[in-house]
């Protein structure tokens, strides 16, 4: 699993003198070797602090990681968006209307007693989709299964889940997991049957939430990490970047750390280009065990 946006967190407008006291707190512990900050974004001042070291020995490296999250910025009006699609895009909203004729309708998931059993279709359909793609899925494991119920149930409390199906003829077709937050939505994750593939119901469902969060004046509709290409179909124009920040002692142990981690790593990135997806998986979890070193 992977995050997105990670950050210090630190009161509104305090940032600064957070950022500054954990400076400080890392240059006088000196018992640790080697720390580091993951998938945190790119214009933080959490890597304007630490990114270049400090004194008494501080060392700190940012990994410039490929690592981008497209948004779309939202216009004022529905027609202002379809507008802005290309042609191609809108021509895909033929099934769209195909799919009104059979009764499409769409479900929000509000009842916390809902919860369990559409947590299991969106699992199911979202699995079905993965396994189309010879992935694997974000449920490929129990203790994923037991985290996702987990928080979907605290966010749901929280107001901030979406989880969202395309119903047709009273089946669930297809899903999307957002999160409502702020002025944004960050979508998450998707699934759909693959016998209503030919019908598009995963563009269809995607192109609905996006209307609703315009009609809800929302800000942005971000589409967190990757740049896959039906992000950009949907619209998405600008790109947040995700970097990671490494901060060693300056000592031998944090520096032979630092070579394990930058070896996994790029171990990793060579696997992702030539290798499909099960291999992938397998080396990656290897690559994993060389990225702590031994030291938590």
């Amino acid at each position: 699993m992977t995050s997105d946006f990670l950050e210090v967190i630190a009161a509104r407008g305090r940032e600064n003198d957070v950022y500054r006291a954990l400076a400080r707190y890392l240059e006088r512990e000196w018992p640790f070797h080697y720390a580091e900050w993951t998938d945190i974004p790119a214009e933080s001042g959490l890597v304007e602090r630490l990114g270049a070291g400090g004194p008494h020995g501080l060392n700190g490296a940012v990994w410039r990681a490929d690592k981008f999250c497209p948004y779309l910025d939202l216009p004022e009006s529905i027609d202002a968006y379809f507008s802005s699609l290309s042609i191609n895009t809108r021509k895909r909203y033929r099934y769209r209307r195909r799919l009104e004729e059979l009764g499409m309708t769409l479900e929000y998931v509000t009842d916390p007693k809902d919860l369990p059993a559409a947590i299991d279709d969106f699992a199911r359909l979202h699995t079905e989709r993965r396994r189309q793609k010879k992935g694997e899925g974000i449920f490929a494991t129990a203790a994923q299964r037991q985290f996702y119920r987990f928080a979907f149930e605290r966010f749901l409390a929280e107001g901030w889940l979406e989880l969202v199906f395309l119903r047709v003829g009273g089946e669930r077709v297809a899903t999307v997991c957002q999160f409502n937050y702020g002025d944004r939505i960050y979508y998450y994750q998707t699934g759909y049957s693959t016998a209503w593939e030919q019908y598009r119901v995963g563009f269809v469902l995607i192109s609905l939430l996006i209307e609703e969060a315009i009609r809800q004046k929302k800000s942005s509709y971000e589409f967190l990490r990757g740049r896959e290409e039906y992000k950009y179909r949907f619209g998405a124009t600008g790109e947040r970047r995700l970097t990671d920040l490494i901060v060693t002692n300056g000592n031998f142990t944090g520096a032979a750390v630092y070579r394990r981690r930058v070896w996994g790593r790029r171990l990793r990135e060579f696997v992702g280009k030539i290798l499909p997806p099960p291999v992938k998986a397998g080396i990656s979890r290897m690559a994993e065990s060389a990225r702590t070193g031994g030291y938590r």
